[in-house]
């Protein structure tokens, strides 16, 4: 019988704990025998080899953070790569690759599917704001501040008759501290939303300090979207 080549992507974050690790390592080994680990750590950029013992044993915290993790059969009938830093300047494709081949088409549908229900359940809260890119929510926030500059500088100049120095003045010190936020906002994004988290050992406190400050940004982005609306209906207002 003819083997089934096939592929699967995984396109949004995921938080791998131990329970995620354990039901993927069951089920690679169910599908496909024994299976090797290979991983590249944040403090180093060659592979280290290791069982899946060894590899869950592993303290996953700062430097020995997994950026590449890569997930081998003997018989090259399975390759998985799960890498964390897909998305560093834009939005990255899929945070989980995985190329295989199978003995027909119902092992392949079954397989999928077992697959789709573990990252789905590794899916982290606010999914939406690990898939938003750094880089696009910095152009997004610098953009928006720049419309509300114009906005307020058209106002003023048409109420107030402000000069056109006074204009280009405020143009520029606005466009600053929006441009600034924008930039502060995208050194920190990955640190705080990464796209995909091993999450074991020392990293589980890890985490819990990036759900706090991510609770902090829906709020305040919940805050901000009620803000905009209203600046919306404002502006439309102003014009009628």
């Amino acid at each position: 019988m003819r083997e089934r080549a096939g592929d699967f992507k995984f396109e949004k974050a995921i938080s791998l704990n131990s329970n995620a690790m354990h039901d993927l390592n069951n089920l690679f080994q169910e599908y496909f025998g024994k299976i090797s680990y290979s991983a590249t750590l944040e403090c180093a950029s060659e592979e280290l080899n290791m069982s899946f013992d060894e590899l869950m044993s592993r303290d996953v915290f700062l430097e020995n953070r997994i950026v590449k993790l890569l997930v081998k059969d003997t018989n090259k009938k399975l390759e998985v790569i799960i890498c964390s830093k897909a998305c560093a300047w834009a939005n990255y494709d899929y945070t989980v690759y995985i190329r295989y081949l199978l003995p027909s088409e119902d092992h392949e549908y079954k397989f999928k599917k077992a697959l789709n229900k573990i990252y789905k359940l590794a899916e982290p809260k606010y999914s939406f704001l690990y898939t938003l890119s750094p880089l696009k929510f910095t152009v997004i926030t610098i953009a928006l501040g720049i419309i509300r500059i114009i906005h307020n500088i058209v106002y003023n100049w048409l109420q107030k008759g402000i000069s056109l120095e006074e204009s280009n003045l405020m143009f520029l010190l606005f466009l600053s501290i929006f441009f600034g936020l924008g930039i502060f906002i995208f050194m920190l994004w990955e640190k705080w939303f990464p796209p995909v988290v091993f999450l074991w050992n020392e990293e589980i406190k890890n985490d819990e300090k990036r759900a706090t400050f991510r609770k902090l940004v829906v709020s305040t982005l919940s805050g901000l979207t009620a803000a905009a609306i209203w600046f919306v209906f404002q502006m439309v207002m102003n014009f009628i």
